[in-house]
């Protein structure tokens, strides 16, 4: 099977196997006066399911696309994880770690296996780079709203950027670059949005979703 077509196939079935684990997870604690959708009602309608599973094959078609086949294993993952997580996110304001920790550890793991079979230690290295940098800007800014402006995103999407580090990192800094900064522009506009329309007063805008379509328009760079 050609590249393209298993790095599709792969997003696919993983969108599908971790709809599955979100209606397993057990329920992270809330305030008593927050009310929190449970992670099985969320993975139980069969609508938002079927389209997880379509948005991850569309995801990882556009990665195939654009990105040389070396790469591609980690960027499945990602594809087939992203569509949950912005779902969750959207309806939680929550990204699960048992989720996202997961993610971080299989894209490592294909990433150093990708670099040792092609003897390829710039792989790894640009990766790791990757990992420290976008890290590192996004937890001194989780430190930053904190403490100064009650809030912006929460450690969730700080675990997130390590992720997009390790699957950007390869493609170089400008790309690097541009998949973080594109994350904050669609965030932006989703907020402009929000306070101009009908949706004003409601929850904030859930960042996780605008850091994982930041990170797939860097694929066009």
């Amino acid at each position: 099977m050609p590249a393209a077509s298993l790095t599709v196939v792969a997003a696919a079935l993983i969108a599908a196997a971790t709809r599955w684990w979100l209606a397993r997870l057990p329920e992270p604690e809330v305030d008593v006066d927050e009310h929190k959708i449970p992670y099985a009602e969320l993975a139980r309608p069969v609508v938002p399911t079927l389209a997880m599973v379509v948005l991850a094959a569309l995801l990882a078609a556009v990665a195939a696309w654009q990105l040389p086949p070396v790469v591609l294993p980690a960027w499945a993952v990602v594809a087939g994880v992203a569509p949950v997580l912005a779902y969750v996110d959207l309806r939680t304001h929550l990204l699960p770690y048992l989720i996202v920790a997961p993610t971080y550890l299989a894209v490592w793991a294909l990433t150093l296996g990708v670099g040792i079979g092609t003897r390829d230690a710039g792989l790894a290295l640009a990766a790791l780079i990757g990992n420290v940098v976008v890290f590192a800007v996004f937890w001194i800014l989780y430190v930053i709203a904190g403490r100064f402006l009650a809030g912006g995103f929460g450690y969730g999407d700080v675990r997130l950027s390590a992720v997009l580090g390790v699957l950007l990192g390869p493609l170089g800094a400008s790309a690097t670059f541009v998949g973080i900064y594109a994350g904050f522009v669609i965030a932006a506009i989703a907020g402009v949005i929000r306070n101009r329309g009908r949706v004003r007063g409601g929850p904030p805008v859930a960042f996780g979703p605008a850091m994982v379509v930041g990170a797939f328009v860097a694929v066009f760079v």
